[in-house]
């Protein structure tokens, strides 16, 4: 029995060895901190995208909306525009208006 605990301390590691062990841990424990930080950055990156998508969604069925007025908007504007180019039935149509507001004008005048 004597025998196996000899053997037992040629397993033990040498001051140099433990140096080297030592030094590969706080290697290694360093390169976990860093991976960690790293880890939580990128989670916290992931949060904030995560943010916006759901932003965007929320944003596209205003955009639509919005973009469609905007379009009918734009060709409610296109016919007033054609209407104003038509230069002859607008001054027909001033005319007519006149004519109709003086005649009301002379009416209400023999009311009174």
């Amino acid at each position: 029995m004597a025998g196996k605990g000899l053997e037992d301390s040629n397993n033990v590691p040498s001051q140099e060895m433990r140096g080297e062990m030592e030094s590969a841990r706080q290697f290694k424990e360093k390169n976990l901190a860093t991976a960690q930080k790293t880890m939580e950055s990128l989670a916290a990156e992931k949060k904030k995208r995560e943010k916006e998508m759901e932003m965007l969604r929320s944003s596209e069925p205003k955009l639509v909306n919005e973009l469609s007025t905007l379009r009918e908007a734009m060709q409610r504007m296109r016919r007033e525009m054609e209407d104003f180019n038509d230069l002859d039935r607008i001054r027909r149509d001033f005319d007519e208006t006149k004519a109709r507001l003086s005649k009301l004008k002379t009416e209400y005048l023999k009311r009174r």
